[in-house]
């Protein structure tokens, strides 16, 4: 929060930069795909064709049962693949693919029994930053990603002329990390070949 009002400035923002952070995290979440913000949760013994999405989930990467990989699929119609109670559903067996629907993953087939499955997705850590001491896997790896981007909000409400100054700086920050996390990605998948 200092180094925000220094870098703008302005000693008279200090109530104000919580909100601005607060801006600057909805940015970064929306673009950030990396290491930092990356979980994975599992859903042992698991029988509905629908998981439910945690709180904090941005975007799904994989959804794996036991070791084998789902297929994502665009758009799986809930209506076509769930059996409701005016509906016989035909497409039951082992989970094959999935797809993210909103506030769920749906999978398909439906599933003929339960299933050790596990989501490995980009969450958002927005809201995790409440005391000046406050930190997070992203701005401890990245501090520059976090004052760039709250630069950028606080000088868009400013109408100052550094807009793209920060702006620059936040992309190339946002760009190092996820070039980071697809070059880690793209040698795991050449050395599983």
């Amino acid at each position: 929060k200092d180094q925000v009002a220094l870098f703008l400035n302005r000693k008279d923002l200090t109530d104000q930069i919580p909100n601005l952070i607060e801006l600057a995290e909805d940015r970064i979440y929306r673009e950030l795909r990396c290491k930092y913000n990356l979980e994975v949760l599992d859903f042992p013994d698991h029988g509905s064709a629908v998981l439910a999405l945690p709180a904090d989930y941005r975007e799904a990467l994989y959804v794996h049962w036991d070791l084998q990989e789902l297929e994502k699929r665009v758009i799986i119609h809930p209506w076509r693949y769930r059996g409701g109670a005016h509906r016989i559903n035909y497409y039951v067996g082992m989970p094959r693919y999935w797809s993210d629907n909103g506030p769920e993953i749906v999978l398909q087939p439906s599933l003929d029994g339960p299933y050790d499955l596990s989501l490995t997705y980009f969450r958002t850590l927005k809201g995790t930053l409440v005391d000046d001491t406050d930190t997070n896997a992203v701005l401890t790896a990245a501090p520059d990603l976090y004052l760039y981007a709250t630069l950028v909000v606080g000088q868009s409400f400013l109408i100052g002329d550094t807009i793209p100054l920060w702006d620059s700086q936040y992309r190339n920050a946002l760009s190092d990390l996820n070039t980071e996390f697809n070059m880690n990605l793209l040698a795991v998948t050449e050395n599983a070949s």
